[in-house]
């Protein structure tokens, strides 16, 4: 099950663009992150706690950009076209 809304544009932020970037550069790997492993390679400035960055990924996955999808009870989190269209 996946769920993706087209809202407007996100806010690009720079917390939201690393996040974008550390997303983009997993998906040209073929990985899929889950919300621990993207917390795990934000930079220090940006660390946050879970829940901020569940709420960050859930608007993100609202907006259009991310799909996020439940995978061995873990959320995993991968871009959409839009995302590369608006964070490339």
């Amino acid at each position: 099950m996946s769920k993706a809304y087209t809202l407007t544009k996100p806010r690009k932020s720079e917390k939201t663009s690393e996040i974008m970037s550390i997303i983009l550069k997993a998906a040209d790997r073929g990985e899929i992150l889950t919300l621990a492993e993207i917390g795990n390679l934000l930079s220090p400035e940006f660390s946050r706690s879970r829940g901020t960055l569940k709420n960050q990924l859930d608007a993100l996955a609202e907006y259009g950009v991310l799909v996020k999808e439940r995978k061995d009870r873990k959320m995993i989190y991968s871009p959409t076209t839009e995302a590369y269209r608006l964070y490339r």
